[in-house]
């Protein structure tokens, strides 16, 4: 891994797992809890055009069930469960490709969009000041 990117990557808890990202993408989690211990192993976040795509690549991977409500779960939010028996190979392979930067996996936060926006639209205010 080149030192750019290790420079870029953070780990944030959250709700009890850890978040992982890269820049202001959030790529990965990694879940270890007794509430829903079918959940646990590792998230992962794709876009939704490539939801399919990557299903088929990694069948281990499957919507997450405490996010089931009767129908197909978050789409963008796959588990690859810590049972599966391709867990390790199938977690290195994904960690290289969001190492790679490939587009298909990860997402800005909405609150980190937020702040973005804000941060541009100061720039673009002028301050105009009224002569005494």
């Amino acid at each position: 891994m080149d030192s750019k990117i290790a420079r870029e990557i953070r780990v944030n808890p959250m709700f009890g797992c850890h978040a992982i990202y890269v820049g202001e993408k959030i790529v990965l989690i990694t879940r270890q809890r007794e509430k829903s211990p079918r959940d646990n192993g590792l998230w992962v976040i794709v876009s939704s055009e490539a939801n399919s795509e990557i299903r088929a690549e990694f069948p281990a991977l499957r919507p997450i069930e405490m996010f089931d409500s009767g129908k197909e779960g978050t789409p963008s939010w796959l588990c690859l469960p810590e049972e599966a028996p391709t867990f390790e190979s199938d977690a290195l392979t994904i960690v290289d490709y969001v190492i790679a930067r490939d587009a298909r996996f990860g997402k800005v936060p909405l609150s980190s969009r937020k702040k973005t926006a804000k941060k541009k639209k100061r720039k673009k205010k002028k301050v105009v000041r009224k002569k005494r």
